[in-house]
């Protein structure tokens, strides 16, 4: 990933901590990495997801 793509990742999870949401941090990590990839260049399949 990209610098720009892992700060917009480290900032998604701050502000997902701030909101009420019951669910695996692990699997909210998992989500805002997918997101971040898609809409970057960096395409990657979940299959290459390692959190």
């Amino acid at each position: 990933m990209t610098n720009q793509a892992v700060n917009a990742a480290q900032e998604a999870v701050q502000k997902s901590e701030e909101l009420d949401i019951r669910r695996s941090s692990i699997s909210v990590a998992a989500a805002i990495i997918y997101m971040i990839t898609q809409l970057s260049d960096d395409k990657k399949l979940l299959k290459g997801l390692k959190v």
